[in-house]
Formats: structure tokens, sequence, C-alpha cells
């Protein structure tokens, strides 16, 4: 390969991960989902009291609980208190909504190198990447799938 073609082909891998950004940026929902709110308090409440394997959110009183994903639903807390300290209106749920557009991308652009690293296809892989991306757009949402669904991208990228 010449010098020519690996600069046509690192520009085109910098024009299709912008597109991948932009791309999964337009289709993340600007709405927060119930959970969403849900995820704050469960954060919230690990921040101030620890985990103590207990639901403080239901009806019934010390109703025994696992925390499944509570360095998640810390993290959004966090993310989510720091936008309130910038003094912005509604700063929490701004910054909840770019970490899940930031997420979403990452997504995207480790579902684009994992494929690329299968089928040796750079166009291909783009498109491959657009399509999953637009198929999974209703599960992109501030919640811990989101993480789960990169975790499961990086397993099938370091198996390959």
């Amino acid at each position: 390969m010449n010098q020519e073609e690996k600069k046509n082909k690192i520009s085109f891998h910098i024009i299709a991960i912008v597109c991948i950004v932009l791309f999964c940026f337009a289709i993340s929902p600007v709405t927060m989902q119930n959970d969403t709110y849900y995820t704050i308090k469960i954060g919230e409440w690990i921040t101030e009291h620890g985990i103590d394997m207990q639901d403080h959110f239901s009806w019934h009183e010390d109703l025994p609980y696992t925390y499944p994903h509570w360095a998640y639903d810390t993290g959004i807390y966090l993310i989510y208190h720091l936008g309130e300290l910038t003094g912005i209106e509604n700063g929490g749920m701004l910054f909840i909504y770019l970490s899940t557009c930031i997420l979403a991308s990452i997504l995207g652009i480790l579902i684009y190198h994992t494929a690329r690293k299968l089928t040796k296809n750079d166009v291909i892989s783009f498109l491959l990447t657009l399509a999953v991306i637009y198929l999974l757009k209703d599960f992109i949402a501030a919640r811990a799938q989101l993480v789960s669904y990169i975790i499961f991208v990086l397993e099938v990228l370091f198996i390959e």
C-alpha cells in the first residue's frame, strides 16, 4: 500500500467516525425514562449512605435488594449533580443526555472497529455500523444496558 492509499484510508476512517458520532447524537432520545430518575435517586442514596442491600424506594419497608449496577447508578448521579452545580437550567438532565450520547458514540465506534476487523472492508463496516445503531435506537437511553452493549461489543472484539 503506497502513501496515497494510506492517507485515503485514514481520511475515510476519520470521516466515518465523525459521521457515526453525529448519527449517534442525532438518534439519542432527548426525553428521559422513568428509570433515569430512579437511577439518579439510587446513585444519590449510594453516594450518601453506601450499599446496604435494602430497597428504600419500594412500598415495603426493608425489602432486600441487590444493586445490580451500582457503579452506573453512582456515576449517573455524579454526572447529574455536576450538571446541577453548573447553574444551567436543567443542567443535570443536559449532562445525562450528553453522557448518553457519548456512550452511544462509543458503542458506534466500537461496532465500526469490530466490523472492520471481521469484514476487512471499511465501507461495509461503516454501513453495517449505521444500520446496527439505527436498529438499537429504541434501546439507547440513560440506563445501564447501554454500558452492557458496550461490554458485549468489546467481548466480541477481544475474542476476534
